[in-house]
């Protein structure tokens, strides 16, 4: 859309039509319908400032209003066609036909929904950067002499010169673009989750707001001490908690890699059991490391990495509730249902993951992980075979109801 605003002809036309199909294409994504009213706004903007400031700011405000409608009307339309495009020719069937609950939420509901995100997003993310330091504090020491660094490079020099209004602005933007990028969300009835890092990818935009809040309490922090000590302590602390955290997310996500990787191998060293339901009895749990249970499609994706194309179907036990077989059954026969290949009613079994010899903390697994990998310290199979020990026990999976005796009410014991 910036190109073809220096555009014309052909080009301009182009560059038009490319905007739109991009937005068109990429709507499933509510981060990304976001971006398309942050494009609007900003057309509206430059509508705005092109006006004549004699008209007044009401008239001005109509004319850059209607001369963006007039004067881009793919865009005006594109979620309407998006809409209809959907219901017409993509409708939703079966068991996707209320998949996102869109509907127009009320006061309480997104007050509730803010405050989720909010402590999701911000909260509990700095509850975990303290508890990161503590368990892994060499991670933060890097982090801290990294910025440090930077801080002694970039430091400003320049006193402070802010007004109170160059204060205010940054923080009301902060809480518009907060409400902003999570009202879609809120609206298709989507809520993040601290404890899954999969639901955590809602969050993915929220660090344009925590900038902005941070720029005001810099900008104050300068009247009060200067802006060198105002920019080491404010954005010094927040790149430190920034790198530590990321680092730490990322040997999460490695490690839990690693022992998948390490259940792939173990199960493809073996004679398949007789047996197409599987039930996994995850006990590689330490004591000072997250845990996010391996999910269906997880499970059941190890299972035919190393059996083969079967119709097997694979939990978690401490994920699923006891009617598991029954709510697979019917979204296995529902209209539109993306899970004809799994098989719930076939032989059981139960694979037991225990911690091997070689089990460690994540932050030292993953150490050893790359010494083995990239110094060629030791056998890469042989040291993904010491992860984990791996049981097979074929039979009727303990605390999971048979198809058919299940009870909505139940819920797990574990």
């Amino acid at each position: 859309m910036t190109r073809a605003f220096s555009a014309h002809g052909l080009r301009h036309v182009l560059f038009r039509i490319a905007c739109a199909l991009v937005f068109l294409l990429s709507f499933a994504l509510n981060s990304t319908i976001i971006l398309y009213a942050f494009v609007m706004l900003g057309l509206f903007v430059a509508k705005w400032r092109s006006g004549d400031a004699a008209h007044g700011l009401v008239r001005r405000t109509w004319l850059a209003g209607w001369r963006c409608a007039a004067g881009y009307p793919e865009l005006m339309l594109l979620p309407l066609v998006y809409w209809g495009t959907l219901n017409i020719w993509f409708k939703r069937i079966g068991l996707y036909a209320l998949h996102y609950g869109a509907h127009f939420p009320t006061f309480g509901e997104l007050a509730n929904g803010w405050w989720v995100f909010f402590v999701t997003g911000y909260r509990d993310l700095m509850a975990d950067a303290i508890r990161a330091a503590i368990q892994a504090p060499a991670l933060f020491i890097v982090a801290t002499v990294l910025v440090g660094i930077a801080v002694l490079v970039l430091r400003p020099d320049k006193k402070s010169t802010a007004s109170r209004a160059d204060i205010a602005l940054p923080l009301v933007l902060a809480v518009i673009l907060f409400v902003a990028l999570s009202s879609p969300y809120l609206i298709a009835g989507l809520r993040p989750s601290s404890t899954h890092f999969y639901e955590s990818r809602h969050l993915l935009m929220f660090g344009v707001p925590a900038a902005l809040a941070l720029l005001a309490f810099k900008r104050q922090a300068e009247r009060w001490t200067g802006a060198g000590a105002a920019f080491a302590v404010m954005f010094g602390l927040s790149m430190i908690v920034s790198l530590g955290t990321l680092w730490n997310d990322y040997v999460f996500m490695q490690a839990r890699t690693l022992k998948q990787e390490a259940l792939t191998r173990a199960l493809a060293d073996r004679v398949q059991p007789a047996a197409t339901v599987y039930a996994l009895d995850d006990r590689i749990v330490g004591s000072s490391s997250r845990h996010v249970p391996f999910g269906l499609a997880e499970v059941t994706g190890m299972l035919r990495l190393a059996w083969g194309n079967q119709p097997f179907f694979g939990f978690s036990l401490d994920a699923e509730r006891p009617d598991i077989l029954q709510e697979m059954e019917e979204k296995r026969v529902a209209p539109g249902t993306a899970f004809r290949h799994f098989d719930p009613s076939g032989p059981q079994a139960t694979i037991l993951l225990q911690p091997g010899p070689g089990a460690v903390s994540n932050q030292t697994l993953v150490r050893k992980y790359y010494a083995c990998r990239l110094l060629a310290r030791c056998d890469p199979v042989e040291f993904l075979a010491q992860i984990a020990q791996v049981t097979i026990e074929v039979g009727p999976i303990a605390g999971i109801l048979p198809l058919g005796r299940a009870s909505k009410n139940v819920r797990p014991d574990r």
